[in-house]
């Protein structure tokens, strides 16, 4: 239940110009315009905030946490290039979760 409202959190709050994608079995694929990384940590801050704002239907007291890892792509780079960096970035040494990382 969890995954569902972190999806319907993140479907009700992004740009109609974002792509968003369950990646696996608890990740999303957020593809955004923001170009910036000063801009694209304040966009995953918002986010991070409204997902932990939710709440589980029968299960209030829960509060869901969420981590965020980010690259900048270049313009011309293709999703081949820069999945295996966005994977390695999700999969560092970042236990629990409330975490926000951007590369450029």
């Amino acid at each position: 239940m969890a995954i569902k409202v972190t999806a319907t959190t993140l479907r009700e709050n992004i740009e109609p110009d974002e792509l968003i994608a369950r990646w696996d079995a608890s990740l999303f694929l957020i593809i955004t315009t923001q170009d910036k990384k000063s801009l694209l940590l304040n966009w995953s801050s918002k986010v991070r905030a409204l997902i932990e704002q939710s709440r589980i239907p029968g299960h209030e007291a829960a509060r869901i946490e969420v981590s965020v890892g980010g690259i900048i792509a270049n313009i011309g780079s293709v999703m081949e290039s820069i999945l295996p960096a966005l994977e390695k970035e999700l999969k560092s040494a970042h236990d629990g979760g409330n975490w926000i990382s951007i590369q450029n």
